[in-house]
């Protein structure tokens, strides 16, 4: 499969829309399902779990204790829950992504400014498949840091992007970080220029490629949808902006069976 930096936005909303209104005329809501306590939660993943079921993330602030937490919660293959734990201390902690390893473990990621005294970091969870917590880690500077989504690696532990201000080229840039399956860190690598850049969302290739997303600030102050793609050794093989699209951020993205980019903003 041969990668194509070629993709019209507005072909893909039409699409989608055509779509969801063909599958309206025929479906129905089966079911409806809440979770969570008094006060605030909103989820931000939802994944299928290898032994049957589904995995959320996202973050609470039904604790009167705290402030918001990472909240993950295991739901069964009929959307019962099995487990949910409230994850984090008395500051900040928000959930943005989770994947499962092959041993049925869940690593979630998001931010946290508990222990930072200047700002936020990269906040990192492994919970076994019982929902116990195995490690907590967390990865950044003396500025504010963020992760948004977190991938298994081409070759061992996982991959996190997201966004930093502690270090690289501008106001912010683009992070990805490799940590092993202790989640101690490999190596972590910036992107971008001198306006502000961000990577919200990642994906592996089976060509061994890394594909970033997220937007970028032009020279001319305005932001654009950003895409990077990069080898296993972390060198950049090609990236556009999407700006003549009028794309102002790339929040997810797939490769199609062809190769193409889908993308929504």
């Amino acid at each position: 499969m041969s990668l194509k930096p070629v993709v019209n936005p507005r072909w893909l909303m039409t699409f989608i829309l055509m779509f969801a209104g063909a599958m309206n005329c025929k479906s129905q809501v089966a079911e409806v399902w809440t979770f969570g306590g008094n006060y605030f939660e909103e989820g931000r993943q939802i994944i299928s779990c290898q032994d049957g079921g589904y995995a959320i993330v996202g973050t609470t602030g039904s604790d009167n204790s705290n402030n918001t937490n990472m909240y993950l919660i295991r739901l069964d293959a009929t959307l019962n829950c099995i487990w949910n734990r409230v994850l984090g201390g008395p500051d900040v902690e928000w959930g943005y992504s989770l994947v499962e390893d092959e041993s049925g473990n869940l690593i979630a990621c998001g931010f946290t400014n508990e222990g930072n005294g200047n700002g936020y970091d990269v906040l990192v969870y492994k919970l076994s498949d019982t929902g116990d917590i195995l490690w907590r880690k967390n990865f950044g500077g003396t500025d504010w840091d963020f992760g948004s989504r977190v991938v298994r690696s081409l070759d061992e532990g996982f991959l996190i992007c997201g966004t930093t201000y502690s270090e690289g080229n501008g106001d912010s840039d683009g992070i990805l970080i490799h940590i092993n399956d202790d989640g101690e860190l490999i190596e972590s690598y910036t992107y971008g220029g001198s306006g502000r850049d961000e990577f919200l969302t990642l994906l592996t290739t089976p060509e061994n490629q890394i594909i970033l997303a997220g937007s970028s600030e032009q020279a001319d102050g305005i932001t654009s949808g950003w895409i990077l793609v990069i080898d296993d050794n972390y060198y950049t093989q090609w990236q556009t902006s999407l700006e003549v699209y009028g794309t102002g951020t790339c929040t997810d993205l797939a490769l199609s069976d062809e190769g193409n980019f889908i993308i929504s903003e």
